[in-house]
Formats: C-alpha cells, sequence, structure tokens
C-alpha cells in the first residue's frame, strides 16, 4: 500500500489552502490550527512545526497568496503598467484569497496581527507599486513630487472602495481608475 500523506510542496499546498478557507470561514478569532489540520488532512504536529503560532501560520499563508513584491511589471509606459498592476491587485482582493485577507485587518481584528500584516505584507507590494511610479518617473511620465507613498496606495486603496460598495471591480473600473484618476494625477506637464 502506497504511503497517500502529502509532504513537501503539496503539504505546504494544502496547508494554505486549508489557512484561507478557514479565515474566509470563521476570520482570524475563529481560525483553529486543529480545523486548518483537518482540511489539509494533516496532523497539527506538521503545523507547529513550521509556524510557531497562529499569527505567523496565517501570515505565511497570506504572503504566499498576494502578488509578489518582487515580480513587478513595468517599463512600457505608465498607463500599461498601471493597468497590469491594478488588475494583478483586483483579481486577488476579488477571489477568496482576498477575502480572507479583509478578514485580518479592519476595526476588531487582533492588532497584533494588522500591524504584521501592514509591515511584512503590504510594506512590500506598496514600495513596489512605488518602484513603478519611480521608473516611470525616470522615463519623465511621472512629476517627481507625485513619488510618495500615499499616492502609490492611491489605486489599491480605490480598487478596495469598488470592492466595498459595488460588491466587485469590474475591468472597467480598473481602467476608470488608472485614465479618471492615477493619470491626470500623476501626469508630468510637458
Amino acid at each position: 500500500m502506497a504511503d497517500t500523506r502529502k509532504r513537501g510542496d503539496a503539504l505546504l499546498g494544502a496547508i494554505q489552502s486549508a489557512v484561507l478557507d478557514e479565515l474566509a470561514d470563521n476570520g482570524y478569532a475563529g481560525l483553529s490550527i486543529e480545523r486548518v489540520a483537518d482540511r489539509a488532512r494533516t496532523g497539527k504536529a506538521s503545523i507547529y512545526r513550521r509556524w510557531p503560532s497562529r499569527m505567523e501560520l496565517v501570515l505565511d499563508a497570506l504572503d504566499r497568496t498576494l502578488p509578489d513584491p518582487d515580480q513587478v511589471v513595468g517599463g512600457a509606459d505608465l498607463r500599461s503598467d498601471l493597468l497590469a498592476l491594478l488588475r494583478r491587485i483586483a483579481a486577488v482582493m476579488s477571489s477568496r484569497d482576498g477575502g480572507a485577507a479583509r478578514a485580518c485587518l479592519g476595526p476588531g481584528v487582533d492588532s497584533e496581527l494588522s500591524d504584521a500584516i501592514r509591515a511584512r505584507l503590504l510594506a512590500p507590494r506598496r514600495a513596489a507599486l512605488l518602484a513603478v511610479l519611480k521608473d516611470a518617473a525616470a522615463r519623465g511620465e511621472v512629476r517627481p513630487d507625485a513619488l510618495t507613498e500615499r499616492i502609490a496606495e492611491l489605486g489599491p486603496t480605490l480598487l478596495h472602495g469598488e470592492l466595498l460598495h459595488r460588491g466587485r471591480i469590474d475591468d472597467d473600473a480598473v481602467v476608470a481608475i488608472v485614465d479618471e484618476v492615477l493619470m491626470p494625477l500623476l501626469r508630468n506637464p510637458r
């Protein structure tokens, strides 16, 4: 009889998926290692061997599912870069994984976890957005005084608003955010 236990990447993927399902279904406060282990069809010891706490488990699962900040688009032109980035962000925000991430932020959520998410997960992704703007500024497409973290956060913030107010983020919204808000705000007058 063959050993059917998951190992390596298969086990990590099953645990990550189980964490995201638990977050989406029960939020961080309701997440239990036992239910994660049951969903992943593994033992709690397999989880505790890799992650010393619930928070580390959740941070790792979210980090693995969010767009990789090191795989930044760039170089074509500012509008194309922004559309590509915001489409990637919108796809994640609209997914089960985005729901799991939102379950870990906001009022009433563990402040230590929220702070860790902002520092470990959101800050590098904001820096990646800012890097795209800096590259565009070097090409003369963005005015230098627009290279701020607040402006880099604007696109994702508006996407989040779309999701909250309309219950979805469609591509027309992404295009409107880029064309009606970001491009006029960022454009370098020539």
